[in-house]
């Protein structure tokens, strides 16, 4: 899991870089598009959501069946949170947009995807 953790934080770390502006300029818009480009060409990628400077939900790309309270469990756990989704099991990372402000960047990788991946790549 140290490769794939590994490159999910690299992931994250430019996905960070490129949505920080749209957070400043609080274009929720321009930032959901974004994140939705991300999504499709990230095969492993099971969702990404970012909070503002406020500690909220400012962006996401949720589905529908993404449970609330999983969502309010993941903002409020400090380090990265391990659970189960009906896709597989899934490592969410939490990388801060902005060092020292409370806006963050959360990336779900689903470890099931990144094995399959890894497997057919070799």
């Amino acid at each position: 899991m140290g490769f794939q953790i590994e490159r999910a934080s690299s992931l994250g770390d430019a996905i960070a870089e490129g949505i920080s502006l749209n957070v400043i300029n609080d274009n929720s818009l321009q930032a959901l598009n974004q994140l939705n480009a991300i999504i499709k060409k990230n095969e492993a990628l099971e969702y990404v959501f970012v909070t503002n400077f406020n500690g909220d939900l400012f962006v996401h790309t949720f589905d529908r069946g993404f449970p609330r309270s999983l969502l309010s469990y993941i903002q409020h756990e400090h380090g990265d949170v391990n659970f189960i989704t009906e896709y597989g099991e899934v490592y969410d990372i939490e990388i801060p947009l902005i060092e020292g402000m409370r806006a963050r960047l959360h990336i779900g990788i689903n470890k099931n995807e990144v094995n399959y991946l890894i497997k057919k790549i070799r």
